[in-house]
Order: C-alpha cells, then structure tokens, then sequence
C-alpha cells in the first residue's frame, strides 16, 4: 500500500454501495456470531490503513479523522513505531512486571516522569486501557487520603467499567441499564459554556460552574470525605468543551485548600493533541496524578498514572498489579511515540490554524452549526436546528456522519445531546489531505440540507 499512497488521495470518492459487497458478507456474520451492543459509524470491514487512510475490502479508501478514537494520534502504521515493536518481537513478546522485570517498562515510567507537569517526584504505574487506569487512580487516591468520597463532572466521561461509569457524568448510552454503581460518587457542573447551567452569558459569566463545586466541597456531609477530585481539561466525548483557563486553576486550588488529591485525566487529550504534551499545561497547574492513554501505545492497548511519588508509594507491595499492563511491545511503542510527538508539536499549532479557518467558513455557510470549538486537532461542530434555541439536532448529527463516510471522510459524533461531531485527525496529517477532509465535511453538511430540503 505504501507504494500507492501517491494516488490514494484521488481515490477518495463518493461511494454509493457502502457497504460493499465482501463488507455485506461479513456483516451477515456479524450479526450472528457478535454482540448486537457493538455498533460501528462506518460499516465497512478494513482491508489496509496507512498514515491518514484507509482501504476497505471492497477497494473503497476513507480520510481518518477519526483515529480509532484517538488512539492513532500519529497515523496508521507509523514505520518508527513498526520498527520498535519488530525489534522488540525478535526478544520476547510477554513478561508480566510483577513477575520478572523488563526494562522498557522503567524506562517508560522515566520517561513520563520527565514529560507530564509538575517538578515534584513521581512514579508511574502502567495498565491496558484508559478505563483501568482511571479505576486505579481512585485506588491511589482513596488510599492515600482515607477518605471515600469522589468528585467528578456533569458530561464528563471516565470509562465503562463500574467505577469509571460512576464517575461518569452522561446517562444515555452508557449508564442506563447498569445501575446500582459504587456509591460515594458526587458530580459538579462543568463550564459548557454555550450551554450554560444557569443560563448566563460567558462573556459576563462570573464562573458559578466553580462556586458549585466550592460549595459541594464545603458540605458537612462532605467535610474531610472526599479522596480527589478527577476532571478533563477539555471534555472529550462530552463534545471537545473546553473550560476557561480560571475554571482549572480554581478546580486545583479547592482541592488544595481541602487536601484533595487532583485527578486530571488526558486519555483523550494527551500527547500532543492539543499542541502541548498534555492538554493541562495549558492552563498552567499540576496535577497529583494524571491519567493517560489511547494514543500512548501506537496503536497498542496501554494507560499510565503518573503521579506524586508519596501518593503512588502509598498502597503495599502487591496492592496494585496487573497481567498485562506495561507489556513490553506497548512499552516500546509508547518510547517510540513520546519521540516522534515531542519532534512534531509545533505541528499541531499549523494544522490547527488551517483547521480553524477552514471551520469558521463552515460554520458561516451552515446554519446547522450552533458552535465549532476545541484545542489544537480535536475540533467538534455542534448541530443544532435553531442557532437562537440551541435546540439539539440529534438525529441530524446522525445523518451527516453517514453522509461523510459515503463520500469517503471517517468522523465521529459525541456530546451530551449526541449533536457533536468530533474531529480527531494524526497530528501528522499532510496539509492536502487535512484540507480535503475539511472540503468533503463541508459538502456533506450542505448535501444533507439539500435533502432535507
């Protein structure tokens, strides 16, 4: 495939049978042999995926700017990534930490010790997914403060295990149906500023968004019980909300003056997607323990918290363990990928000074869009069916995701209302196909309003 990238660009067309017909083979078992809850945006079945594209088995080609959700922050196939894993294959495949030691876990560890904020000491501790790792830092938490309670956020999103949905802050899809959860679990609005709790305007707004969370904070009920406060410093598939910069600091200095630990998970947001390391150096604190994940790995299952060395020593020997996480091929992936984003930030301040352009001439030509916000590359566009009553355009949303699949654009939806359509393409991106991307998401709003017309 990597021969024919030159033209694959031409290749990327309307499509009027999507699915294809080996895609409809594959479809038809599925339906019989997996779980109906697994939905896909795009049903097709990919045959090959490079850089930004990827080739379906039926020779249809997509732009991604979906990244597998995130994950692939550099691409697909990355060859500096490729070439770490082959070498690491020709050593040993698996070895559990907790076992026998390797050194490209420690060496991980070192390495996120040096790139996440903070000038504190610090330890890591490695897992396979975002939701785990996010389970583990309440463990953290919870055992190092000795308290019970958890603080988190209206529309926030954590995870789908049992704890990371409790901490979750959205019902419909994930939530409902799984209840009871762990109790002990409190949650707080979040500046979602164009649509604000209180219905105030941003520009006089005098952030009560953090005088709810002081309050909740303050509580008898909650006086010296609440183990940390865990936040995204911007909402990810809440709909790339991103708060205003007094809101984080204000979020970190309530859980100081309390002696709460701070959470700040970037699974979604970190390396590099926002033009920073991690999304929080933006608004200048540093968390007791930051989560990561998705893109660390390349493309392979890892998370990482990294954290306060007397927060992360706290638990004994053995309190914390896992089969899997820090496995060596993700432990050389991850080195791999931390090198070629910290040669390729300055990167993202480029694409998303095309991308913000290019999205504010979208949204003067669609009425649809009530609002495009977000940092660096992850952009979303929120649909809506009157701009002046903001009301949410659901199903609309809907629609215009499987139109830009058919004319060959992978993206994805979100929010709180499911009316945001998120961006996420590799900060490696090349400028032509970024903008190509931008073109066909523009023909596609516009070729549903002509239909719905």
């Amino acid at each position: 495939m990597g021969e024919r990238l030159g033209n694959m660009l031409e290749r990327v067309k309307r499509i009027d049978d999507l699915p294809g017909e080996k895609s409809k083979e594959l479809l038809d078992k599925k339906e019989r042999y997996v779980t109906h809850t697994i939905g896909a945006i795009c049903p097709t079945f990919i045959e090959r995926a490079e850089g930004s594209f990827l080739e379906d088995i039926d020779g249809n080609v997509f732009i991604d700017m979906a990244s597998g959700i995130g994950v692939n922050i550099l691409g697909n196939r990355h060859e500096k990534i490729i070439s770490a894993i082959g070498r690491q294959l020709e050593r040993y495949l698996h070895l559990c930490f907790g076992v026998v030691l390797f050194e490209e876990y420690v060496m991980l560890c070192e390495e996120l010790s040096r790139i996440t904020p903070g000038t504190f000491e610090k330890r890591s501790y490695l897992n396979n997914s975002g939701a785990e790792a996010v389970e583990n830092s309440v463990k953290f938490a919870r055992y190092h403060t000795k308290r019970p309670k958890m603080i988190s956020f209206i529309n926030a999103f954590h995870g789908r295990t049992m704890y990371a949905l409790a901490l979750t802050g959205k019902d419909a899809p994930y939530k409902n149906g799984y209840e009871p959860f762990p109790q002990e679990v409190l949650h707080s609005p979040y500046p979602y500023c164009y649509r604000c709790f209180r219905n105030l305007d941003r520009d006089t707004c005098s952030l009560d968004c953090l005088e709810a969370l002081r309050e909740l904070v303050s509580k008898a009920e909650n006086k010296d019980r609440i183990a940390s406060i865990i936040f995204e410093p911007m909402q990810g598939e809440g709909g790339y909300i991103v708060p205003p910069r007094e809101f984080i600091k204000g979020v970190a200095e309530i859980a100081m003056d309390h002696s709460i630990d701070l959470i700040d998970d970037e699974i979604q947001t970190g390396f590099g997607r926002t033009g920073r390391m991690f999304a929080v150096k933006h608004f200048g604190i540093a968390p007791d323990l930051l989560v990561s994940g998705k893109g660390i790995g390349g493309g392979l299952p890892l998370s990482a918290i990294t954290g306060r060395a007397e927060i992360m020593d706290c638990p004994p020997r053995g309190g914390m363990g896992s089969t899997f996480g820090g496995n060596p091929l993700s432990c050389v992936a991850a080195l791999a990928v931390i090198d070629i984003v910290r040669d390729n930030l300055d990167r993202v301040t480029i694409l998303n000074k095309i991308m913000t352009k290019r999205l504010q001439e979208i949204y003067d030509t669609h009425e649809l869009i009530g609002e495009f916000r977000g940092m660096g590359l992850l952009m979303g566009l929120e649909f809506v069916k009157d701009r002046r009553t903001k009301q949410p355009a659901k199903e609309e949303t809907a629609k215009i995701l499987s139109i830009c699949a058919r004319n060959g654009l992978i993206v994805l939806g979100g929010g709180l209302y499911g009316n945001v359509l998120r961006l996420h393409p590799s900060m490696l991106i090349e400028e032509a196909i970024l903008e190509k991307a931008l073109d066909i998401l523009d023909d596609s709003i516009g070729e549903f309003e002509r239909t719905r017309n």
